[in-house]
Parts: structure tokens; sequence; C-alpha cells
């Protein structure tokens, strides 16, 4: 027999190329290493609006003249109620903070007349200077009842919307704005914010809550289920102390009488 040679062995196939799968047109993935974080969000500063008016004594005054200083803005007219005792409370945050860049001005607002507005102005000795004739400046600043407080900082910046006055809420919340923005304008740390002390209300209100332990009524009594008689309550007993048991006669015989013959 002749030797014959095995045949070769095929060569190896090759491995099979996977196909991409099938995508819906519009709904293509991105690859991750292109997708990017969102850019912070950073606050933008909201500034007052420009405006140009004079004083009773007749001086220009502006918003570029304000600069450097935080200046706290009211607007109001002789004829806002309660404007009394909101004047009263502004004169005092101002002088709170006379050794300070702070300042007031006061914009008069739907006056009939500038002698009006003059007036109510001199009823008291008043520190901040009075802008007359300002209709149009109150409408840039938004303001939307009279008498209202706003907060202008040192950059014309507003820091404190003009919102409409409320005892001592009004004057406190401003108190805290100053405060910080003394603190970053010179680079100090800002104090602790006012605490808003409790109301009459809150005190009522509280006491109905939380009464005192002498106070505190006694549970009512449990009701009986339907269709069950409540158990008579029990009688009082003399505890210590036995009743003595009363003598009775024998059977068949008749109780003595008592001698009364001596």
């Amino acid at each position: 027999h002749e030797d014959r040679a095995a045949p070769p062995a095929p060569p190896p196939r090759p491995a099979p190329i996977a196909k991409p799968a099938a995508t819906t047109p519009g709904t293509e993935s991105t690859p991750v290493a292109d997708i990017k974080p969102p850019a912070p969000v950073v606050p933008q500063t909201k500034f007052a609006p420009e405006f140009e008016l004079t004083d009773i004594a007749g001086a220009k005054v502006t918003l570029a003249s304000l600069k450097g200083k935080i200046t706290i803005a009211e607007f109001a007219g002789s004829w806002s109620l309660g404007l009394a005792e909101a004047r009263q409370e502004f004169q005092t945050l101002v002088d709170h903070y006379k050794d300070q860049p702070v300042g007031g001005l006061s914009f008069a607002v739907r006056e009939k007349t500038r002698d009006a507005a003059i007036e109510e102005y001199h009823k008291k000795q008043f520190s901040f200077d009075l802008l007359l004739d300002a209709d149009g400046v109150a409408k840039s600043f938004g303001v939307s009842g009279y008498p209202s407080y706003a907060l202008i900082g040192p950059d014309g910046e507003l820091l404190a919307a003009p919102t409409p006055f409320q005892p001592a809420d009004t004057m406190t919340g401003l108190g805290d704005e100053i405060d910080a923005a003394l603190s970053k304008l010179n680079g100090t740390p800002p104090p602790p914010k006012h605490v808003k002390a409790a109301t009459k209300t809150d005190t009522k209100s509280d006491a109905k809550a939380d009464p005192k332990p002498d106070q505190a009524k006694a549970p009512a009594p449990e009701k009986p289920a339907a269709g069950k008689v409540a158990a008579p309550p029990a009688k009082p007993t003399n505890v210590g102390t036995k009743a003595r048991p009363v003598p009775q006669p024998r059977p068949g015989t008749t109780p003595a009488k008592p001698d009364t013959d001596h």
C-alpha cells in the first residue's frame, strides 16, 4: 500500500462582525464622552432704575450720586395711611446707621402740589432728604403700595425691592439687608439676623396648644357599648370600720320588755 499524505487543514474562519443595532431616526445616542455638565447658574444682579429728581432745596439727585453708600428709599405721599408711624421707624433706622455709609431718601408720589409734600415733611425734623415729583420713578421701581420701602446698594444694585410697610417687620428686614451689605463692603462676616418677636396672637395660640398641668381637664368617662347597661356606681364605704349587727329574737320567744320599774 502506498502512504498518502493527509490533506492540509482548512484555514480558520474569520470571526463574524457584529452589526450595529438598528435605531430609529432622530433617537441616536450621543457618546458619554461628548456630554458636558451644565454651566453653573450665576445669579444676575438687578440694578435700580436710573432717575433724576430735585429735592426741596432745588438740588438735583441722581442714582449715580448715591454711589458708595447704601440708601433706604421711601415711596410715599402726604395722603398715605400710616405714614407718621412708618416715617418714625424709618428715621429710627437711619439714626441707627448714622456712623455708617447709610442714608435715606423719600420719594414724594401722587401729590396734588409740591407744598403738600413739603408741609408734611416739615411736621418733624427728619435727617433724610425729600425728592419731589417722583411718580414716574415709583412706577419704574414697581411700587405697588404706599408707603413702601426699598434698599439701594453702593453700586446702584437693588438689594431689596419696594415692599409695603408693615410695623416692625419692614424695618427689621431692611436692617438685616443693610448689615449684610455693610459686611460685604467692609470684608467682615455678617452678624446674625434679627429674630421676630412673638406677637400676642402667637402667645394665645401657644397657651391653647400647651395647657398647664394644673389646668388640664380630666378625661371624660367612657360610654358603655351599644346594648349594654352601665353598672351603677359603687356606694362609698367607710374603710376600717364594721357595721354592728342588730340582735334578733329567737324563734318562738317574745322579746323582753325593758324594765322600767325601779
